[in-house]
């Protein structure tokens, strides 16, 4: 992904460890958004705990999932910093949780209940044998994964995204 990016002019940075809720969210955005002002927000040690200055905020976010960019969206609107004016937020789900929040949440979205018989088919069919589950045509030595029938994500653009701040 990094590398797609970068063909494409964008300057991807390092990944930041928050957790897949709400809260890990908060944490996450408390690392990147260090300098900005503070207006209240649980466990994340406070004004500016060592994170980026303003000058070195990303301008744009992808989270994990939806639960952890609505978190991060939160501990940015508590840091006086504007989505998606200051910076654009997306997760990653498409939970119907990210449409009443506002601003309304970017998000790429899948169908976890096809992915989840996808999952089933592939698990079912290596139990029963390496033949078993074969698209016909497919040898043995063609592992199971390698023919997975999985739907793309799509991308459900919203309100927390928007051009690069200036």
């Amino acid at each position: 992904m990094a590398r797609g990016a970068r063909r494409r002019g964008v300057r991807p940075r390092r990944a930041r460890r928050g957790g897949l809720y709400v809260r890990g969210g908060r944490r996450a955005a408390a690392e990147l958004l260090g300098g900005a002002a503070r207006a209240g927000g649980a466990g994340d040690g406070g004004a500016d705990d060592g994170a980026a200055g303003r000058g070195d905020r990303p301008t744009a976010v992808f989270c994990a999932n939806d639960l952890a960019a609505i978190g991060f969206m939160a501990e940015a609107d508590a840091r006086g910093v504007r989505v998606p004016e200051d910076i654009s937020v997306a997760g990653f789900d498409g939970i119907e949780l990210g449409t009443y929040v506002r601003p309304a949440l970017t998000t790429l979205t899948t169908a976890p209940r096809l992915l989840g018989a996808e999952a089933a088919r592939l698990l079912l069919a290596a139990v029963e044998g390496p033949d078993a589950g074969a698209s016909p045509g497919a040898g043995s030595a063609v592992p199971a994964v390698a023919q997975a029938d999985i739907e793309p994500a799509r991308l459900l653009v919203r309100a927390s995204t928007g051009p690069v701040p200036r």
